[in-house]
């Protein structure tokens, strides 16, 4: 899925350059690099770009408006609602295109056109915000009956896959170059086994890279303003991530490797007792900061997880509020006993004893609230980049994700979120770790 294509005429690439790596830093991915690729035709790479994207701005100027090619595209923009046209120089736009008001971005970059430009994105995004997927594509046409049905078995069998690697590989290497940066790109690895970390002794999954709607569920009437609005979110690059919260036997690791750390006290700022307070190895490590958490994570050569990345991951591919049904995936106040009348504390458990979601995750909702990387913003949705989103600037707050053993059912929703002082101690809140690099050593 492509979220801009610009079009425009070639004389004006110096000018179109600058304005396209503005908008790929503000998160949005953009088609501009007009390259044909060895063995396709011009038609072929500008049609299929232009169904897969999502906005079509087209950059008028005083060769652009006699270029049938611009022109053609600004059409199919137009047909599709959702063209967003803008003036490289003062021309008169084709007749057919004057009544959409075009952002002026004369001079562009000069200061005296940064109000255009804020206009320009805020329409980008208002488009991007109601444009639905790009149209699937047509399914394959199919072959025609072999006279000899052998022959087509073996082909079947063994050509077709190592056909389809080979297409794969191919439309990777076309199509992919738009998202590279520097260097060449990463192996393509369809799956990867989890694995054991030797520094904290727990199970790492692959996180691949994809797409996803962060935010409010589908349906979910509970979702409160820090919630909304739901938007699209693209994670670039894949991750390993904790199979399950962080236990007190692999942070007791972390305690002994330094004589400077300690274990956590046993009662948190609310002065709730800690449950079994370090005893039991194979429980969630709890009652932790902010900063002790990052530390863990930093120590076995990792993060804490980003909000997008942390929801992405608890979704499991699943669109709904939760991944499965909630006594099957967890722990929270209706199944979890009181263990000391009078403190409201519920039962912790030892993590994996519900089921996981798609991507071989436990205990995302349930059992212990989990502090993530990002600082907290209640309206951060609504500027969010859609790449990476890193969260926003400090606001003294960091954000809590998922739910726990205390919660009731309404709050047992992968959207739900919250901001706390990193500083404080909460006796259900944990935490888990993610790698960056899926080649990293320790793994």
């Amino acid at each position: 899925m492509i979220d801009i294509f610009i079009s425009y005429a070639s004389e004006d690439r110096p000018r179109v350059k600058p304005l396209a790596e503005v908008l790929e830093k503000m998160g949005w991915s953009v088609w501009w690099d007009q390259t044909i690729p060895i063995g396709r035709t011009w038609h072929d790479v500008i049609e299929a770009a232009l169904k897969e994207s999502r906005c079509v701005m087209v950059l008028w100027s005083q060769s652009s408006v006699k270029s049938d090619w611009v022109k053609t595209e600004a059409d199919e923009g137009k047909r599709r609602g959702i063209l967003i046209p803008a003036l490289l120089d003062d021309v008169n736009i084709p007749l057919g295109f004057r009544s959409i008001q075009a952002a002026n971005l004369v001079g562009w970059p000069s200061p005296a056109k940064n109000a255009e430009f804020d206009e320009l994105v805020k329409a980008i995004s208002r488009v991007l915000s109601t444009a639905g997927p790009p149209a699937p594509a047509p399914p394959p046409p199919q072959p025609n009956p072999a006279p000899d049905r052998e022959l087509l078995r073996t082909f079947v069998r063994i050509g077709a896959p190592v056909l389809a690697g080979v297409a794969g590989t191919l439309l990777y290497f076309t199509l992919g170059h738009r998202d590279r940066k520097d260097g060449p790109p990463p192996p393509v690895t369809v799956s990867l086994e989890p694995r054991r970390n030797p520094q904290d002794g727990l199970i790492y999954v692959w996180i691949p890279p994809a797409r996803f709607t962060m935010g409010c569920s589908p349906n979910d009437d509970t979702c409160t303003a820090q919630e909304k609005p739901p938007h699209d979110v693209r994670i670039s690059k894949g991750f390993w991530m904790g199979q399950t919260e962080v236990t007190v036997g692999a942070y007791k690791k972390f305690v002994q490797a330094s004589s400077d750390r300690t274990l956590p006290p046993t009662t948190d700022y609310f002065q709730h007792s800690v449950q079994e307070p370090w005893t039991n190895d194979r429980l969630p490590m709890t009652n932790v900061q902010w900063e002790e958490a990052q530390g863990f994570c930093g120590w076995i050569g990792g993060r804490l997880p980003t909000e997008a990345e942390w929801e992405y991951a608890a979704r499991g591919r699943v669109a709904a509020p939760r991944y499965g049904p909630l006594d099957d995936i967890a722990w929270y106040a209706a199944n979890s006993a009181v263990r000391v009348p009078g403190l409201y504390i519920r039962e912790l458990h030892e993590p994996a004893r519900k089921a996981a979601n798609k991507f071989e995750l436990y205990d995302m909702l349930g059992n212990a609230i989990e502090w993530v990387a990002d600082w907290y913003d209640q309206g951060y949705y609504n500027y969010s980049p859609a790449t990476d989103p890193p969260g926003p600037a400090d606001t003294g707050l960091r954000v809590f994700r998922g739910s726990c053993s205390d919660n009731n059912s309404k709050e047992l929703r992968v959207s739900i979120r919250g901001g706390l002082d990193p500083k404080r101690r909460i006796y259900i809140f944990g935490f888990r770790c993610v790698w960056d690099n899926k080649t990293n050593s320790r793994l």
